[in-house]
């Protein structure tokens, strides 16, 4: 039977946060933006994180502490995100460059996901981040939307268990907060990963990523 009953509780869940009243840790949260913009904020993310305990801000926001797991399904070579990573990473010599971990990737599978799994247990990230849903799990080979939704929920239940701040990422033409989802079959698999919060991000203010007004 397809159909289930869900339990209800008394009080709403306590939220812990991965940035403090922004993004919350063990559950997804959806940023759409305008491309690259979206690139720029995970980046200086990632470098605060890695600042000492305390230390690392986004605008007025404390960041927990910790390990980014940067996942960039757009560029297998991470041209954009090692530019930017390492322009915050000299604007913020404090930072521990060991905990900004890049990688890539071009067509995530079920397997992947359970392989990163057990990779990061050991070890858990502060962050995950995924630039990239539609060519990572919609434009190579011939997926579907129920196997691509059943990939987000994977990582949906990975964030829940290991207590990571889970972050997916996609470009869209012009992000609006009326219509947070993207039609078609990005749109219904984006849904699938039941996220906790959605950004429509239409600019990065440049005090919020370490620049001036």
């Amino acid at each position: 039977m397809a159909v289930r009953r869900l339990s209800l509780r008394s009080e709403a869940p306590r939220v812990d946060w991965g940035v403090q009243g922004l993004i919350p840790r063990g559950q997804v949260s959806l940023v759409l933006t305008h491309p690259s913009q979206g690139m720029i904020l995970t980046s200086f993310l990632a470098v605060q994180a890695a600042r000492p305990e305390g230390r690392g801000f986004v605008g007025e926001r404390a960041v927990r502490h910790g390990r980014t797991v940067l996942v960039d399904a757009k560029d297998p070579k991470g041209w954009g995100y090692t530019l930017w990573i390492s322009r915050f990473l000299n604007a913020y010599p404090d930072a521990d460059q060991g905990r900004v971990d890049l990688r890539a990737v071009e067509d995530l599978t079920l397997e992947d996901v359970e392989a990163l799994e057990d990779e990061l247990k050991g070890f858990p990230p502060a962050f995950l981040v995924l630039d990239g849903l539609a060519s990572a799990l919609l434009e190579v080979g011939v997926r579907g939307p129920r196997q691509a939704a059943a990939i987000l929920r994977s990582l949906a239940a990975l964030a829940h268990d290991l207590g990571v701040s889970l972050v997916l990422m996609e470009e869209t033409g012009r992000p609006s907060a009326r219509g947070a989802f993207p039609g078609g079959p990005l749109g219904a698999v984006l849904r699938a990963a039941s996220p906790a919060v959605v950004f429509a991000l239409e600019g990065v203010p440049p005090r919020e990523t370490g620049g001036g007004r």
